[in-house]
């Protein structure tokens, strides 16, 4: 009708989801960076220029480098969750899901996101914020990561020996990443390496399995195991 004035979602709404998809922007650009090259050459400059935010933009979401470190990584670290929720949604027919698990985490290992953690632990040997920040943020990425496996296949991570063989298969496929990163690992060790850990990985699954009685004990951020 003429003269009836069109709905318009409110100018708080607009400028949010503005404000949002900015600062998205900003963080997938920095992961982008850190996957590319050193951490002391992320600069704001280098991340203005990749994600096309002006600096008063970037400085706006993120007034000190510490804070968009620290967003980066907690934004890299649910990213990575996604993947592992969704990895486990779609286990091909005749393959174990504890072979599916170690065979996606291998590919995740070796994607951008991974490299981009990998150049973060390593700054993080002469920056003892960034140490403490990845640490307190690694447990809570590893508390939701033992949640999805318990609840997708039943890994009942509070029986000791079950979580030992994790963090056994865990740690393995970390080191054999830093490892392929520095060229010191061949494609057929690789996977006589994989193999391996899907034996565990399968011990593991049959010790949880027998223990479903008894209720997973969630490690809580800051506690040691």
């Amino acid at each position: 009708m003429a003269g009836t004035a069109r709905p318009t979602a409110p100018r708080a709404t607009w400028q949010a989801s503005k404000s949002g998809a900015t600062r998205l922007r900003i963080l997938e650009a920095t992961i982008e960076c850190l996957a590319e090259m050193p951490c002391s050459e992320v600069s704001t400059t280098v991340i203005c220029e990749r994600s096309g935010v002006s600096r008063g933009g970037v400085q706006y979401h993120f007034p000190t480098r510490r804070q968009l470190l620290r967003s980066a990584i907690d934004h890299l670290n649910q990213r990575r969750l996604e993947t592992y929720r969704r990895d486990l949604e779609t286990v091909p027919d005749n393959v174990s899901v504890t072979d599916h698990i170690v065979a996606t985490h291998w590919k995740n290992l070796t994607a951008p996101e991974f490299r981009a953690y990998q150049e973060l632990v390593v700054a993080a040997r002469s920056d003892e914020h960034l140490k403490q920040t990845l640490a307190t943020q690694y447990r809570a990425f590893i508390r939701v990561w033992l949640e999805i496996s318990f609840d997708r296949f039943g890994w009942h991570y509070s029986t000791p020996e079950v979580m030992r063989v994790g963090n056994i298969a865990h740690y393995l496929m970390d080191g054999m990443a830093y490892g392929q990163l520095a060229g010191q690992l061949t494609g057929e060790q690789v996977t006589e390496l994989l193999d391996h850990v899907k034996a565990l990985m399968r011990d593991g699954v049959a010790r949880s399995a027998s223990n479903t009685n008894r209720a997973p004990q969630i490690p809580r951020a800051g506690s040691k195991s």
